[in-house]
């Protein structure tokens, strides 16, 4: 189940993709992560990672404000 913070909604969907949660965090992410603050969302990482088995990009790349 997920929940809506801002429309207190309820969803019951049974899957849910890595996208959708991933933007549910972005959209929420100073509440879940108030002494952070983001940069960019799907951060491609230059050079040969692939070498390190890496993917090539950070979801999500912050960093502390503090």
């Amino acid at each position: 189940m997920i929940f809506d913070i801002k429309t207190k909604l309820k969803s019951e969907e049974l899957e849910i993709t890595e996208k959708k949660l991933q933007n549910l965090v972005v959209e929420n992410f100073n509440l879940f992560f108030p002494n952070l603050r983001i940069i960019k969302s799907e951060f491609s990482i230059k050079g040969n990672v692939r070498l390190f088995g890496l993917s090539g990009r950070i979801d999500i790349l912050a960093y502390n404000s503090i």
